[in-house]
């Protein structure tokens, strides 16, 4: 059973990436409850930081896992953008509790969102490359096939 679970859960790195994320996020903000002050501080931190890197890597790690698997382009680009979508979505969320719903949604268009897109949009294509390159390095990728004498011929 736990093979199993294993084999699942490194199969779906979206599922991996969102649990490391919420489990971090939990700690951060769960953590302020620790009544120790030096503790707190401890679990605060290191839980911001990996909700933040869980945040900022999850497009490149995804999208690369996702291109070794040989999943279809739009799968691998969905799962990539899921966790910076859900973390914009999570900030709107807590905004339209201050605000009116029309002008939360107006957040989406956020210069630091729209960056951020662009950020994922370059990570997406060098997990691309990098995934690219492994496969060629392999030797399990080819471009293109070519018809030489009427038999297919892997290009590069």
């Amino acid at each position: 059973m736990a093979t199993r679970l294993k084999n699942t859960f490194l199969q779906r790195p979206l599922l991996a990436w969102a649990s490391l994320a919420v489990l971090a996020y939990l700690g951060h903000y769960g953590g302020r409850w620790v009544s120790y002050a030096p503790l707190q501080l401890a679990l605060t931190s290191l839980s911001g930081l990996i909700y933040a890197a869980c945040i900022l890597t999850s497009p490149f790690f995804i999208n690369l896992a996702g291109y070794l698997q040989n999943r279809h382009r739009n799968d691998r680009l969905l799962n990539a953008a899921a966790i910076p979508f859900l973390w914009m979505t999570k900030d709107i969320v807590l905004l339209s509790a201050s605000h009116p719903l029309r002008e939360s949604l107006y957040w989406y268009f956020n210069p630091m969102y729209i960056f951020y897109t662009c950020i994922v949009l370059v990570q997406i294509q060098l997990a691309s490359a990098l995934g690219r390159g492994l496969l060629r390095k392999q030797g399990a990728y080819y471009n293109c096939l070519l018809i030489v004498d009427g038999q297919a011929v892997p290009g590069s």
